[in-house]
């Protein structure tokens, strides 16, 4: 076998790849082969000279660009609208500019809402994170305020009421430690529902959306989702 046998009979299809994920099998298998020659089943490695192929010029990349204001107000309503147990998660995605790890990994202890709406000491105190299937601290490593603002105030007031209640129906004195955006069984979300939810929201029409009962929609119908 030789190197140039290796890449094209073996990768027959690499020009689909990103040049990243290329470098990726190419490196494996680069190891893979080390230890056969290392065992004397190869007298060298055929892959080691392949990283030319994935010598190309600049690769174009998408840049993402944050929402309008009246986009995101279309976006919350939809949100609203499709399934409503959803709306305080986009909300504070939205209002607070939260990582998608930081969201998911919010505590009740976390928000302090102030004596009133009208109480300047009210913030969320993002100090959690969740990424690589654990958590851990905040991108910065450091904690930091965000604003709270009235309209997520409200919300978020609204729901942690309704928490409060089942908590105390169940036994439970305080809701501190709890998740603010669990999923339906009670665990973490998965990060990568939250683009499923979302183009799965902005799929339909605002005048076309069906409307959430609580378990026949397809958001509703994902095993993680929090509604």
């Amino acid at each position: 076998m030789t190197g140039q046998n290796c890449g094209y009979a073996r990768l027959p299809k690499a020009h689909k790849l990103s040049r990243n994920s290329l470098r990726l099998i190419l490196s494996t298998f680069r190891v893979i082969l080390n230890h056969a020659v290392e065992d004397e089943l190869l007298d060298r490695n055929p892959a080691e000279k392949l990283g030319r192929f994935t010598k190309a010029g600049v690769e174009q990349k998408t840049k993402a660009s944050a929402m309008t204001r009246e986009e995101a107000e279309r976006f919350l309503e939809s949100t609203r609208q499709t399934c409503p147990d959803l709306y305080p998660l986009f909300l504070t995605a939205l209002r607070a500019e939260l990582r998608r790890g930081e969201l998911i990994a919010l505590q009740w202890g976390d928000i302090q809402f102030g004596s009133s709406e009208t109480d300047s000491n009210r913030y969320i105190l993002v100090q959690h994170n969740f990424v690589y299937g654990k958590f851990t601290s905040p991108k910065s490593k450091r904690s930091r305020r965000v604003d709270l603002s009235r309209q997520l105030r409200q919300e978020l007031l609204a729901l942690r009421d309704k928490r409060l209640l089942k908590a105390f129906l169940d036994g439970k004195t305080s809701i501190a430690d709890d998740l603010i955006f669990p999923s339906k069984v009670g665990t973490v979300l998965d990060p990568e529902n939250l683009y499923h939810y979302y183009f799965l929201i902005t799929s339909f029409p605002l005048s076309s959306m069906p409307v959430c009962d609580g378990s026949g929609c397809m958001i509703c119908a994902t095993p993680s989702a929090p509604c």
